[in-house]
C-alpha cells in the first residue's frame, strides 16, 4: 500500500525530490521520459500512443520501436503535466490532458489515411472520450482505466477513500519498487512519479467516470481491441469487461492476460500484447490500402 503523508510534513520532501530528479535541462523533461517519434513518416498508416496516470512513452518498453518495424509512423506522446515535475502534475485537469490526446489525433488524420489510437491505463480513458470528440480507425485499449480495482482489506471503495483523504492528504508516496507488475526485477526501470498529488487522483477518477458513460461508449464503431489483466491490481478487470460490453463496435476483440498486473508491456504477458497489437494494426492497414 502508498504510504500516506500530510500535506505539511511532505511538500519539503516532495520538492527536494523533484530537485533531484536527472532530467533535460532544456526540456525539463525527465531523462527517460520523452516522447517518442518513430518509423515510416510517409507511411499512410499513423498509430498514436497514450500512456497512462503519472507515466511516460517509457511504460510501453520497446512496443513503439517494435510497431514502427510494421512500416507505419508512431508517435507516443507525453502527456501535460508528466514527465517533468510532479508539481507540474499537480496542476493539470481533465480538459487539459483530453485536449492534448485530440489535438494529436486531429493532427494526424491531416497527414494520414489511417489513424489508430493506443492508450494504457488513464490513456486508454483519455482515447475512449477522444473518439467522441474525433473518431478514428481504431482503437486500442491495454489495461483501460475505468475503476480502480477493489481491495477488500480498504472496506469502502478505493475512490471513496481518495475523496476522503484528498483535502486533508496532499501527496502520497509509492517506492519505485512497488510498480503494478509481477516481474519484479524491471520494476525500478518503468519511469513513473513516485509522490503523487491527491488533486491529480480526482482528476483521474473523474476520467474514468465520463469514459464509461453509456452514450460515449455508443458512439464508439471504429474496430477495438481490449487486452487487459485478469491480475490487474489497478484498473478493475469487472469494469473493462463492462465496458468492452457496451461498445458498439462489429469488430471488437477482448484479450485476458493471465500473467501480468497493470504494466502490461514490461510483464510476462509482453510477447503477447506485441503479437495481438501487431495484428491488430496490420489488418487496419491492410483494410484501408484497398
Amino acid at each position: 500500500m502508498p504510504k500516506f503523508d500530510l500535506a505539511f510534513f511532505s511538500s519539503k520532501k516532495v520538492k527536494n525530490y523533484d530537485l533531484q530528479l536527472p532530467r533535460n535541462p532544456t526540456t525539463k523533461i525527465l531523462k527517460g521520459a520523452e516522447p517518442l517519434e518513430l518509423g515510416n513518416p510517409y507511411s499512410n498508416t499513423a498509430l498514436l500512443m497514450v500512456h497512462g496516470f503519472a507515466g511516460c512513452p517509457n511504460n510501453f518498453e520497446n512496443l513503439p520501436q517494435k510497431l514502427a518495424e510494421l512500416d507505419i509512423f508512431v508517435k507516443a506522446i507525453l502527456l501535460p503535466g508528466h514527465g517533468t515535475s510532479p508539481l507540474d502534475f499537480e496542476k493539470v485537469s481533465v480538459d487539459i490532458l483530453l485536449e492534448a490526446v485530440v489535438d494529436n489525433i486531429i493532427d494526424l488524420k491531416k497527414l494520414y489515411k489511417s489513424v489508430i489510437v493506443l492508450g494504457h491505463s488513464m490513456g486508454g480513458a483519455l482515447s475512449t472520450l477522444s473518439y467522441a470528440k474525433t473518431n478514428f480507425d481504431g482503437l486500442i485499449l491495454a489495461s483501460p482505466y475505468y475503476g480502480i480495482t477493489p481491495n477488500p482489506k480498504l472496506i469502502l471503495p478505493p475512490e471513496k477513500w481518495i475523496q476522503y483523504l484528498s483535502p486533508f492528504v496532499r501527496w502520497v508516496f509509492t517506492p519505485p519498487e512497488q510498480q503494478p507488475i509481477l516481474r519484479q526485477e524491471v520494476a525500478t526501470k518503468i519511469i513513473s512519479y513516485h509522490w503523487i498529488p491527491s488533486k491529480a487522483g480526482l482528476v483521474a477518477m473523474e476520467i474514468a467516470e465520463r469514459a464509461k458513460r453509456d452514450a460515449i461508449l455508443a458512439q464508439i464503431t471504429c474496430p477495438t481491441l481490449v487486452i487487459h489483466s485478469k491480475k490487474d491490481s489497478v484498473a478493475c478487470p469487472n469494469a473493462v469487461a463492462q465496458v468492452f460490453e457496451k461498445i458498439q463496435s462489429q469488430q471488437k476483440e477482448m484479450v485476458w492476460l493471465d500473467n501480468s498486473d497493470h504494466v502490461i508491456f514490461w510483464d510476462y504477458d509482453r510477447d503477447l500484447v506485441t503479437t495481438k497489437i501487431s495484428e491488430f494494426i496490420m489488418n487496419i492497414k491492410k483494410e484501408k490500402s484497398i
